[in-house]
């Protein structure tokens, strides 16, 4: 496990769960889900890998989707605690990256479609 990552993943994790937690009551209960083991992971005390960051069901459940950033910031930090990106993540990472714009169009189009129906 590359412990550097796993210290970044959390770092970012934390300062965006920072960022929303006064926003939204979800993200604010999911960072006090999280944060006992953000800091483990800060401290380089996570070793082995672990089973599935709780609170995975916010994002679909809670509507905490609506707020991408921290959507990626826990997607991330729970690959990166759950063992790292096997081969078959970055080739589905590299192409949500290489169509990253036709994706975000497109879903920017049926959620406009949807607030017209």
């Amino acid at each position: 496990m590359d412990q550097k990552l796993i210290k970044e993943t959390a770092d970012k994790l934390e300062a965006t769960l920072e960022k929303y937690a006064p926003l939204n009551k979800y993200a604010a209960e999911l960072k006090s889900m999280l944060m006992p083991i953000i800091r483990k992971a800060q401290a380089g005390q996570i070793t082995v890998p672990t089973d599935r960051l709780p609170g995975f069901y916010f994002f679909p459940e809670l509507g905490l989707q609506d707020y991408r950033e921290l959507e990626d910031a826990y997607a991330k930090f729970n690959i990166q605690i759950t063992g790292g990106m096997t081969e078959d993540l970055k080739e589905i990472f590299a192409f949500l990256e290489e169509n990253k714009k036709k994706i975000l169009a497109e879903e920017a189009a049926k959620k406009n479609a949807e607030q017209h129906d």
